[in-house]
């Protein structure tokens, strides 16, 4: 009762700090959804900035000077540039590095070009961090001038990062410091630079040349009217760390509003526990069925997990509409793999789900849908099954169940992928409906229904745990489900796609928002999703951003710009000068927004992912039929959108061409 009576107050006080913020919302206008701004519609294009992000430094055979001031935010006991590597085989060249307290006057560090050992190393990221890598580091003298010379050979270009490290540095939270770099390179190479805190999780605590990509991307999005900007922000999860979090929260905010005081926040939050926390509840992480503990990944069945999810969003909400109420747009909780809801580590060929907390889960749903052990058993065919003690499927059992799963053989299979999606679901709702009682007047997000884009997992699309759309868009707690563009057909010169229903998505009231992370002539190279795609020139860069926006207008979606590496991806203003050229054309759309009608419907059914077995049989179904069509569609030069089988069936779809790309378990009402 304590609990329900202060639950009640803190709604009240968040209400009554709202009174005079902006409402946000999703509305139909015209049949379709639009973002309303006090009852009015406005633009739906946002950006994407990561507030511990840094911009490269282009390096070539001239030297360079580089420098950062800055005033420290935390205390670090080491303290170490960063110069990470964005491509191989390359000569790097640096005469000078000094580190200076400008509080005290003194020179705390610099680089030592006549010692017969630098005082530069190196390290690499990931797997590969205790490989012998074929990288040089010497003083050498040459025409009279001494440097530091790196040279690369040729290492595995899957490596996940390279890096040289000047570190040792003591920096002290308040002090002042100035940083200054001189470098050259043998050709034109791109130098990611950073001063980090090595002891505090590789903290970023500046950027090189002054040079912000959160502020110069905030800035130009700002200057053609584009206001919203969505950042990820980790939560506190014990109160050791409270502190600490909320200072960078606080430091993130600040930093958007004096870009862009009218700025429209939406913090994509970050729904993994602490290490803290991990290590108190060590029961509610993700197991697999060799026995094996998944250190990365919370058991989305774990109601400790949830509950401590609810106490952190409410948390930062209760911060953020105290503090900050007329910036506030929106919340976005993100969990899972990536942050987009969807089981930890799909991709991969190991079977989870045999921790303790999805078994509960799992005995629960089944009773809910069966009732009785005598129901249980007539739909599995097996007498001896139990809704008290039965058990996950085996993962054998789970591998080899053919193709197309035989309901009369494998009906505990099918059972266990469809209570996957509902599970998934089930935490999405919890969250949502949470945040809307907290904060009505704010939009919600959410990553979810990448329905194509999963077809092609080897232990099966349901795996997943992204096939509870239909049931999630009955939740009138989301505004928006987003998601990254298609990695299938997004190169140059490809079509562009979505990753799942947009079209059904957008007839439920609901908006799609596109994630346009497209790797721009200014990522460089990398090993990130997209990185394929071949976007070495500016000119290539704006056609694809073109091509990108060009279907969102057409197809009424929302997007954002996503400087993924946190370098600035987007810092060019020629980028957005594209977009505002069709400023004018798109207030029309958004005002007086037309349905997108298309002649021919793709579809797919979200039970039926439930009915495709694993070892790889999505290889001969739903990979080829859900995922790879969509490259076909895309080059018969007739638009086309994507639907769930249930607009076909309830004649909401009035379509000349209907293409059923994975329908495969209906009823017999339904398939007549």
């Amino acid at each position: 009762m304590l609990m329900k009576k202060l639950s009640v107050v803190f709604v009240g006080v968040l209400l009554a700090l709202s009174l005079f913020a902006h409402d946000y919302a999703v509305k139909k206008i015209g049949g379709v959804p639009t973002i309303v701004m006090d009852g009015k519609p406005i633009n739906a294009r946002m950006l994407y900035v990561n507030q511990n992000g840094s911009m490269p430094v282009h390096l070539d055979n001239n030297w360079k000077e580089f420098s950062t001031i800055f005033t420290a935010n935390d205390t670090s006991k080491n303290g170490a540039i960063h110069f990470r590597y964005t491509t191989i085989n390359k000569k790097i060249f640096i005469k000078k590095i000094e580190i200076t307290n400008l509080t005290t006057g003194k020179v705390l560090k610099s680089l030592d070009v006549v010692a017969e050992k630098p005082n530069l190393r190196f390290w690499c990221v990931g797997i590969y961090r205790t490989k012998n890598l074929n990288v040089s580091i010497k003083n050498v003298e040459e025409k009279g001038e001494r440097f530091t010379a790196i040279e690369t050979g040729a290492f595995d270009p899957n490596l996940d990062g390279f890096h040289l490290l000047f570190d040792g540095v003591q920096i002290n939270k308040g002090e002042n410091y100035k940083i200054v770099v001189v470098a050259k390179a043998n050709s034109k190479t791109i130098l990611k630079s950073e001063f980090r805190a090595q002891d505090l999780n590789y903290k970023v605590l500046a950027s090189f040349n002054n040079s912000d990509p959160l502020y110069i991307q905030t800035k130009l999005a700002a200057d053609i009217g584009v206001d919203f900007v969505t950042l990820p922000i980790e939560l506190s999860w014990t109160d050791s760390d409270k502190e600490k979090i909320y200072a960078e929260i606080k430091s993130a905010y600040d930093r958007l509003i004096k870009v862009n005081p009218n700025v429209k926040i939406i913090p994509r939050v970050r729904l993994y526990p602490s290490e803290e926390w991990k290590r108190l509840h060590k029961d509610d992480m993700m197991k697999y069925s060799d026995g094996k503990i998944e250190n990365n990944f919370t058991s989305i069945a774990s109601e400790n997990y949830r509950q401590a999810s609810l106490r952190a969003m409410r948390e930062l909400i209760e911060f953020s509409e105290k503090n900050y109420p007329n910036n506030m747009a929106g919340y976005h909780p993100t969990g899972g793999n990536t942050h987009e809801w969807f089981y930890g580590y799909t991709w991969r060929p190991a079977y989870s789900g045999y921790d303790a907390q999805t078994l509960k889960a799992w005995r629960k749903w089944l009773t809910e849908k069966y009732s009785t052990d005598e129901s249980l058993q007539q739909a599995w065919n097996n007498p001896n099954a139990k809704l008290a003690t039965v058990e996950v499927p085996v993962a054998e059992r789970r591998a080899n169940c053919g193709d197309i799963i035989n309901p009369q053989t494998h009906q505990d299979v099918i059972d266990f992928n469809t209570f996957l999606q509902d599970d998934m679901v089930s935490i999405i709702k919890l969250l949502c409906d949470d945040v809307r009682k907290l904060v009505p007047n704010r939009l919600i997000l959410i990553f979810y229904g990448y329905g194509s884009e999963f077809s092609s997992v080897m232990n099966g699309p349901a795996f997943s745990g992204h096939y509870g759309l239909q049931k999630l868009l009955k939740c009138d707690s989301i505004d928006i489900l987003c998601g990254p563009i298609s990695y299938f057909d997004r190169r140059i010169g490809d079509g562009k796609t979505v990753m799942g229903a947009a079209e059904t998505i957008m007839r439920a009231g609901k908006l799609w928002l596109d994630e346009d992370d497209t790797s721009t002539y200014l990522a460089g190279k990398g090993n990130y999703p997209g990185s394929e795609g071949g976007l070495d020139t500016q000119e290539k860069t704006v056609k694809v951003l073109q091509r990108n926006l060009a279907q969102q207008l057409i197809r009424n979606f929302a997007n954002w710009y996503m400087d993924l590496g946190g370098a600035g991806w987007f810092a060019d203003k020629k980028f957005w000068d594209e977009m505002a050229k069709v400023n004018a054309e798109e207030s029309k759309l958004w005002k007086e927004p037309k349905p997108y009608r298309p002649q021919v419907a793709f579809i797919f059914d979200e039970l039926s992912m439930s009915y495709i077995g694993g070892n790889w049989a999505s290889r001969k179904t739903t990979a080829t039929l859900l995922g790879e069509t969509r490259k076909q569609l895309n080059r018969a030069s007739v638009p086309y959108g994507h639907y769930l089988v249930k607009d076909i069936i309830d004649k909401r779809r009035a379509s000349k061409l209907n293409v059923f790309a994975g329908v495969f378990a209906l009823d017999g009402k339904d398939r007549a």
